[in-house]
């Protein structure tokens, strides 16, 4: 769990990742929004795997939200 929000963008391979109790696969490609207080947890597959992610606090994302 983050108390900031979470971008990740998988560059290759795929991650299992179980959240806000759902099952899905992130494939390569694919970017997904964690929002803060989400309780989530990752698997990756047998092949080599690549992401980034970035963790903007909340207060970053609501500037933005107000266009300032």
């Amino acid at each position: 769990m983050h108390d900031e929000y979470v971008i990740s963008a998988n560059l290759s391979g795929i991650e299992e990742i179980w959240l806000a109790g759902k099952t899905s696969n992130v494939e390569s490609g694919q970017v997904i929004l964690y929002n803060p207080g989400t309780i989530q947890t990752s698997r990756f597959d047998n092949k080599d795997v690549e992401f980034i992610s970035i963790h903007p606090p909340q207060s970053v994302l609501k500037k933005f939200g107000r266009g300032r």
